[in-house]
């Protein structure tokens, strides 16, 4: 046998051991990919599963015929953003419960008055929790002024 032959040969052998290194390597991370991709998709699903609320304010200043202003009113609104119900929510505000409801539809809104006169602080601070259909507890908290 030649030189060149074994050469030849060491190179073939050498090839061989290289691509299908790369085959399993390739495997393993196509595997990897799809087991991401499997996660991100039931992450995604559940989230369009949940309900999801927030709250927002608006003021109304209620004045006399003279055109003071006698006070301000606050308009809490509590939205329901997910695509299902939530359920049991209570909404506390500066740390006192004011509300208490079976249930929100989805995409559906509860709206109350908060006056200035109950004691309460212009700036209010929001907690709202609820659960889902699933049993999972949910909770937002947000400070609105």
């Amino acid at each position: 046998m030649s030189y060149t032959y074994i050469l030849a040969l060491s190179v073939a052998v050498l090839s061989l051991i290289l691509s299908t290194y790369a085959l399993l390597n390739n495997l393993r991370l196509r595997k990897r990919v799809i087991a991401l991709e499997v996660s991100r998709g039931q992450e995604k699903n559940s989230q369009v599963r949940k309900a999801s609320l927030i709250a927002s304010l608006a003021t109304e200043e209620v004045s006399k015929i003279g055109g003071a202003i006698q006070f301000s009113r606050y308009q809490l609104k509590i939205r329901n953003l997910g695509a299902i119900e939530a359920k049991d929510v209570r909404v506390i505000v500066n740390g006192e419960p004011l509300l208490e409801v079976p249930y929100v539809e989805p995409r559906a809104d509860i709206d109350f008055y908060i006056d200035k006169s109950a004691e309460l602080a212009p700036r209010f601070n929001v907690f709202v929790s609820w659960s889902d259909k699933f049993g999972t507890q949910e909770t937002y908290k947000t400070t609105l002024a």
